[in-house]
């Protein structure tokens, strides 16, 4: 099976990741909330499960709607795009 981000770089492999996550996560998040209303038990397990599910789902909207800002603004990606990664070593490869 081929994942969705396998070909793709920088905010469209992130944009993927986060929708496959949303999508993923509303779908047990529905299953769980069926389980809960057919159980005959207390159904605390599921209770968890789609807590957990619930925070997947927030997480990943939340990347979506950072993946989208950065997307519009293009401002937001020469910033980024100038940005030097962090190093605390010198030349010699030791500890600054």
């Amino acid at each position: 099976m081929k994942m969705p981000w396998t070909d793709r770089t920088g905010t469209a492999k992130a944009a993927a990741i986060f929708a496959t996550g949303l999508g993923i996560s509303t779908g047990l998040w529905g299953q769980n909330v069926v389980a809960v209303l057919g159980s005959r038990g207390d159904g605390s397990f599921l209770l968890a499960t789609g807590w957990i599910e619930l925070a997947g789902m927030i997480v990943s909207a939340a990347g979506l709607i950072v993946v989208m800002f950065v997307f519009l603004f293009p401002e937001v990606r020469e910033f980024m795009a100038d940005r030097k990664p962090y190093n605390d070593t010198d030349e010699s490869g030791g500890l600054k």
